[in-house]
């Protein structure tokens, strides 16, 4: 059983009592009990007499490694993870709090209109459309690898989890105000987290996107882990007095405020990617020990001029009889020099090819 929805079971059963499909009791014990009055038929949330789960794994085309749970007589939970299905209309009805469609060939998810979905994962679908989850419960939403664009249809949710990894999703507003304590945005074209202001976020993943500005996290103290590998930050300053425990970043892209994390007393793993994570110690005595040209020096960005640069190395390069003249360097015509400076003619006939 996979472990996310071994979680989940645990999390329904405390809260409305659920199991799995009933197990057959020993032949001797059902010999001595008395044939049971048959119970009420349980009914969908539109009115009609639910399924039992082997007919709605052969409704689905669902394979072996489907799971479901019941509570009451009701399927309230459904794991479809690896389950080979590419329409879920048999769902339609069902009271389902949980449902797991990752890596299915799903992209109509209309049939969940309704439903009192708290958790959902469309992760690899080809969904596009959330209208049909507008008003539902969920606290969970994961829907990384799919060509959803829009997030409207949340507005106004609880959602504590959401995840917008590799989506086609470039505005945060609709999340405005929820309760976020986890929000992955990771290889997103999302450039604003403004939204993010005066949350309470405890995970943030910022990983190549074109996020620019941090100042939206200062003083959010809950921060506890943050990931801006490969974006666009190149200022730190906003973090200075959060609680970082981990830190994934890019150091060589910082101009600014690279100090502030190097003094953060808080964090224990700090790194360059998840894979590459270790004790700050250790992190930052690699990065010392770097030639000082791997480095990016935090300089104000007037510094920062390739072509100047390489004009003034080009000229330390050159013997001193052929360094270029500074007026030539500021006109396209050559200088009127006086016939008493001959540097500047055998300047001239060295430039000219070799006549052979």
């Amino acid at each position: 059983m996979h472990l996310r929805f071994t979680s989940a079971l645990a999390m329904l059963a405390l809260a409305v009592g659920c199991s799995s499909e009933p197990a057959e009791q020993p032949e001797s014990a059902q010999q001595n009990e008395v044939e049971p009055a048959p119970s009420p038929v349980a009914m969908t949330i539109d009115g009609k007499p639910e399924i039992s789960i082997a007919t709605l794994r052969k409704d689905l085309g669902a394979n072996s490694r489907a799971e479901f749970s019941k509570a009451g007589g009701r399927v309230i939970a459904a794991n479809l993870m690896h389950a080979e299905v590419e329409t879920i209309e048999p769902l339609k009805g069902l009271p389902l709090r949980y449902l797991d469609l990752t890596q299915q060939k799903v992209d109509d998810i209309s049939v969940l209109e309704g439903m009192p979905l708290e958790e959902l994962y469309l992760e690899q679908t080809n969904v596009s459309d959330l209208s049909p989850l507008k008003g539902a419960p969920l606290l969970v939403l994961r829907m990384e690898h799919t060509p959803v664009s829009d997030l409207s249809p949340l507005e106004g949710m609880q959602l504590r989890q959401l995840n917008v990894f590799d989506t086609k999703v470039t505005d945060l507003s609709p999340i405005a105000g929820m309760p976020l304590d986890t929000l992955w945005i990771t290889d997103s074209q999302v450039k604003d987290i403004a939204v993010l202001k005066d949350m309470n976020l405890v995970s943030l993943d910022l990983e190549n996107t074109p996020v620019t500005d941090l100042s939206p996290l200062a003083g959010q103290t809950s921060l506890k882990r943050l990931n801006i590998a490969g974006s666009d930050v190149t200022d730190l300053t906003p973090l200075r007095g959060l609680a970082l425990d981990r830190l994934i970043f890019t150091p060589e892209k910082i101009e600014k405020g690279l100090e502030v994390v190097r003094e953060m007393p808080s964090l224990q793993n700090i790194g360059r990617s998840f894979d590459t994570v270790s004790a700050p110690g250790l992190f930052w005595a690699g990065y010392d020990s770097q030639p000082k040209e791997s480095k990016k020096e935090e300089t104000p960005k007037a510094e920062e001029q390739p072509q100047e640069a390489m004009k003034e190395q080009a000229k330390e390069e050159a013997p001193a009889d052929e360094k270029p003249l500074e007026n030539e360097e500021k006109t396209d015509k050559p200088a009127e020099t006086p016939a008493t400076e001959p540097a500047a003619e055998s300047k001239e006939e060295s430039e000219k090819p070799a006549q052979n």
